[in-house]
């Protein structure tokens, strides 16, 4: 209650209803006029709004405060979750980064598999190009080629080459 205003006449009511409009429904003003004419039930009347705006302004104060209150439980709410996605997202990371290590070093090996092959590739082929041409010595003995010195020699400069080879 900061401010009482007294009086009897009628001209007065404006500067209450001035003082009304000037505290902006910052502060109480009681209006205490007593009279039994239009003015008192002007005064009553100013009287009822001013207690009316007091009260929604309280309203309004208790709304802003619960609403601020809320808004900071959901700020923290939310600073969780983003701390939890961050983790969530630094983990994931860390898998794929794992799964990509493991993925080098399948290809590696799958390279290495492929350069081993082709590694033994280049020793069967010209064993079994000897292989072979040992096992034609018998019909090449059935034919009589091997009194043959230049069949012989042939025989042992093409068998040495696939070996060089």
């Amino acid at each position: 209650m900061d401010k009482t205003r007294k009086d009897n006449h009628g001209n007065n009511i404006a500067d209450i209803a001035k003082d009304i409009a000037d505290s902006k429904g910052k502060k109480h003003i009681d209006i205490d006029v007593k009279s039994n004419d239009e003015i008192g039930e002007l005064a009553k009347a100013f009287e009822v709004m001013v207690n009316t705006l007091d009260e929604s302004r309280k309203e309004i104060e208790d709304f802003a405060n619960k609403l601020e209150i809320e808004v900071e439980k959901k700020t923290k709410e939310l600073q969780e979750v983003n701390k939890n996605l961050q983790k969530l997202v630094e983990e994931k990371v860390n898998e794929v980064r794992d799964k990509d290590k493991v993925l080098v070093q399948q290809s590696k090996m799958a390279a290495m598999g492929e350069m081993i092959g082709a590694i033994a590739h280049q020793w069967r082929q010209p064993l079994n190009a000897i292989g072979t041409s040992i096992q034609n010595l018998k019909y090449d003995f059935l034919e009589g080629k091997l009194n043959d010195k230049e069949y012989i020699k042939e025989f042992i400069d093409k068998n040495k080459q696939t070996i060089k080879f």
